[in-house]
């Protein structure tokens, strides 16, 4: 009798302690989520949609149908026979951007986002197939240190005037100003990136104004812009770093009582589209 007690006593507590409901329910929803290999080399992959990019001419963004994004999800990335990227049972979203470039050279990047132990990761991973290239080359790029007062700059980093010329087209058509060299040059916002040709393999690392460090962090980094306005006096330096974890983030160092503070930061995750 008291083995029989003892038995349904253990029952019972089992019952109560059990897992809630609702933590089944949500692992019943995972499993209802499918994995579907991507081939880009099919002209229209099942349950994928294509969708042109608006940021890079030429280039083909691949998703799960908007219809089913919860129940399907890109698996393999693959362009024939080649496995490029595969797919895993973590995977929670991923979009692929494949460019094809003027010269047939294929650029591919793959975002991925995955469930780890600390809630949810993103993953950038971008590669490149020359004409003549077997196989798929995943990018690693090299840093430059960018130091805004030197007077030489490595030749792979591009500058240019941030200035609005159809506006001053337009005023010098309307007699407003005068052509010729604008009076504010000395204090209109200049922007320095790598040149399009080096953007693959390299990226701006470390950013000086002279003496003064702005940003020499380089872990996960990708790709690096810096914006420099106000001219000598009061020089205003935005600088945008992308990560290979997906996100973007934009930091504002202003000169204030002889030293650089940090008069914003922001970081949010990169668009795809």
């Amino acid at each position: 009798m008291n083995t029989i007690i003892l038995l349904f006593a253990i029952q019972f507590f089992r019952s109560v302690i059990a897992p809630p409901t609702r933590t089944r329910r949500a692992r019943t929803v995972s499993k209802d989520r499918t994995l579907v290999d991507l081939n880009i080399a099919d002209a229209q992959p099942a349950k994928i949609e294509l969708i042109p990019s608006d940021r890079f001419p030429g280039g083909t963004n691949y998703r799960a149908e908007k219809r089913s994004k919860h129940r399907y999800i890109i698996g393999d990335v693959a362009d024939g026979h080649e496995i490029i990227v595969p797919g895993d049972p973590n995977i929670v979203s991923r979009y692929v951007l494949l460019v094809k470039r003027e010269d047939m050279t294929k650029y591919m990047r793959v975002l991925t986002k995955r469930k780890d132990i600390y809630g949810f990761a993103g993953e950038v991973q971008e590669f490149v197939k020359g004409p003549y290239d077997p196989h798929y080359i995943k990018l690693s790029r090299d840093f430059i240190n960018l130091d805004l007062l030197s007077r030489e700059y490595n030749q792979c980093i591009n500058v240019e005037l941030v200035m609005d010329w159809s506006k001053y087209d337009t005023d010098v058509a309307n007699g407003t100003i005068e052509e010729g060299t604008p009076k504010n040059l000395g204090t209109l916002p200049m922007k320095y990136s790598i040149k399009h040709w080096a953007k693959d393999y390299l990226s701006i690392g470390r950013v000086s104004f002279g003496a003064f460090v702005l940003e020499d962090a380089i872990s996960r980094l990708t790709s690096r812009e810096v914006t420099w306005e106000g001219g000598m006096e009061k020089p205003r330096i935005t600088v945008v770093s992308r990560s290979s974890d997906g996100t973007e983030e934009i930091t504002i160092h202003a000169l204030q009582k002889n030293k650089f503070i940090i008069e914003h930061n922001s970081r949010r995750v990169r668009e795809l589209l």
